[in-house]
């Protein structure tokens, strides 16, 4: 203790010298391993804070482990915000946001080729597509690009089209017209994709017309297998169109984002609207020591780095640096982005949903674990040595040495 206060001791000392400025701070432990980074608008402030009397569990357990602290100074706010998670993806430290995905869902990808590929994928951050979806349910994404794919055959090759001598056997069983042979130029190749956007995207309605019309003919030629192709097709799209449960009638783009934290551990929950649909309610779990706005902030900047899909609307449970996240959705984002704290009506409702779903999560995860990680930092608070008597009344729940004091969940 008296070894652990004399670094405390002289870290304060240390951190009386820190400029008021703008920037980010790392905190490393006696292995010289980053363990920490932090942004704030006034460095001295912020992490002089770390070291005021009564601070909680999580963070006296953090400032048991710090050995040294450094800073790096910037123009505003929204540059340490920038410089923060560039050096947290660098490091990964493990006090800072460490993202456990509970569920990732596939989206179907549409590509930006000339003659575009459609086609299922988990990978969002390519530039060269369009993406539509996620979708919860794997079958639905199958029986959309089975729709696609009776409706509207397309090129399954990948990559650039490249031109052929000879089709391949796709074009010989009707699953393709045959693009790379000229039999289907650039403009009709696309009208279909254009269809299928539409279908993609909810806006369905003169697709479904057209196929009505289609239908109908086909009955008035008797050809009534053709014609109950169709109506099987009309079927399977309204069908689909109709498993979603939660609608919002509004055509806007929004996320909901709700969170439930006990001591370092949170549990992120977002739901995405989508043409008036609830489509995907995706569920994360992490550590993170410090306030919960900070949390906010960092597990937005982490999420939306990597989902490459950005809403019109991100509605949030409480406030944080709206302004440097709008700047930073500005830089990767080819729409604007706005971020709201709604305080009441259908919005304030679906955040709320949001937030009661993230303590079910919360619970479910703590039942099927065990708050292990919990009873570890009691031991370290407490100062308590791991007698056997401790260890065998938990031993048939857990292996001890499997759980760090506050890593990621």
């Amino acid at each position: 203790m008296k070894n652990n206060q004399e670094i405390i001791e002289k870290l304060k000392k240390l951190v009386k010298e820190f400029p008021s400025n703008p920037g980010i701070y790392i905190m490393r432990d006696h292995e010289n391993e980053v363990i920490y980074v932090g942004k704030a608008k006034n460095l001295i402030n912020r992490v002089l804070s770390y070291f005021n009397l009564g601070k909680d569990l999580k963070t006296t357990i953090l400032m048991r482990t710090v050995f040294s602290i450094e800073y790096t100074i910037t123009d505003n706010e929204y540059e340490a915000l920038l410089l923060e998670n560039n050096l947290i993806k660098k490091w990964i430290p493990k006090y800072n946001i460490n993202l456990k995905d509970g569920k990732s869902y596939a989206v179907i990808a549409i590509t930006k080729d000339k003659f575009p590929r459609v086609y299922k994928t988990r990978n969002t951050l390519s530039k060269n597509a369009t993406y539509y979806g996620p979708f919860p349910d794997s079958r639905d994404i199958g029986h959309y690009l089975d729709l696609i794919k009776s409706l509207y055959p397309l090129r399954t090759c990948k990559g650039t089209l490249k031109k052929r001598e000879k089709p391949c056997l796709m074009y010989h069983i009707k699953k393709c017209a045959g693009a790379c042979i000229g039999k289907e130029n650039e403009e009709e190749y696309n009208e279909k994709i254009i269809s299928i956007k539409k279908i993609l995207s909810g806006k369905d309605s003169e697709v479904i017309a057209k196929l009505n019309r289609d239908m109908q003919e086909f009955s008035e030629k008797l050809e009534f297998e053709k014609a109950g192709e169709i109506r099987d097709i009309i079927a399977a799209l309204l069908k689909l169109k109709n498993r979603q449960k939660i609608v919002d009638f509004t055509s806007s783009i929004k996320d909901y984002i709700g969170y439930y934290s006990s001591g370092d551990k949170y549990t992120f929950i977002v739901m995405k609207m989508r043409e008036g649909y609830m489509v995907d309610k995706s569920h994360y779990y992490t550590s993170y020591i410090g306030e919960s706005s900070d949390a906010i902030e960092q597990f937005i900047i982490q999420y939306y780095s990597k989902e490459g899909i950005y809403p019109e609307t991100i509605y949030l449970p409480e406030r944080c640096d709206t302004q440097s996240l709008s700047l930073f959705f500005k830089g990767i984002s080819p729409k604007k982005v706005e971020i709201l704290i709604p305080e009441k009506g259908r919005n304030h409702s679906t955040v709320k949903l949001a937030k009661e779903n993230a303590r079910m999560e919360f619970e479910k995860r703590i039942r099927r674990d065990g708050d292990f990680d919990g009873l570890y930092a009691l031991k370290n608070a407490l100062k308590w040595r791991k007698r056997s008597s401790f260890r065998s009344s938990i031993s048939s729940r857990c292996d001890w040495t499997r759980h760090s004091p506050c890593g990621p969940c």
